[in-house]
């Protein structure tokens, strides 16, 4: 194992993070194909058009280091989108609900999530306040994918509950909205 210490250490822990999320990328397709409720799929096929937002500020991060972003293969992400796509394997061959889908989903959120905190955390003790700032917005994706998650999970089912939702009424600071804006949004990527 590989002692870094200082920017080295930041470089590295962006590299992870970059690698982690071209990998989710890379997987989105196939989660929003094995999903079976339409809500949990619009929610990855939003995310995933936003997706190349947080690329280019990790890249900008690591520009600021005067650093390339592409490293190692981050593991840990590796290991999720394993068990996810076992998961999805599964799946196919009974008529299970998304539950476990959107179980594996939240735990690549909450990583990442993980990963941003701490990388956020390390930048502000390095005094590297403008690459904090930068990441922040991707924490801030993170987190709300994450809250989408739970709102799914605790309104399985309830078609009205979504309509208030993606209205804005339950969660007006959550950027989920319908398929007019994910559609808008495809149109500008």
């Amino acid at each position: 194992m590989t002692c870094y210490s200082g920017t080295d250490l930041l470089i590295h822990q962006l590299r992870n993070l970059y690698s982690a999320e071209i990998q989710f990328q890379l997987a989105m397709p196939t989660i929003v194909e094995g999903a079976r409720s339409d809500r949990l799929a619009r929610a990855i096929e939003y995310d995933r058009l936003d997706s190349g937002e947080r690329l280019e500020r990790l890249e900008a991060s690591c520009a600021h280091f005067g650093a390339p972003p592409r490293g190692e293969r981050c593991r840990g992400m590796e290991g999720l989108l394993k068990e996810l796509r076992n998961g999805l394997l599964y799946r196919a061959t009974g008529t299970a609900d998304d539950s476990a889908l959107r179980t594996d989903c939240r735990m690549v959120y909450q990583f990442k999530h993980a990963m941003y905190t701490n990388l956020i955390a390390l930048c502000r003790g390095s005094g590297e306040g403008t690459v904090a700032r930068l990441l922040e917005h991707n924490l801030a994706a993170e987190e709300e994918l994450i809250v989408l998650l739970d709102h799914i999970d605790r309104h399985k089912g309830y078609r009205d509950s979504y309509a208030d939702f993606t209205s804005g009424a339950a969660y007006p600071h959550l950027y989920l909205v319908p398929d007019d804006a994910v559609e808008a949004r495809a149109s500008r990527s």
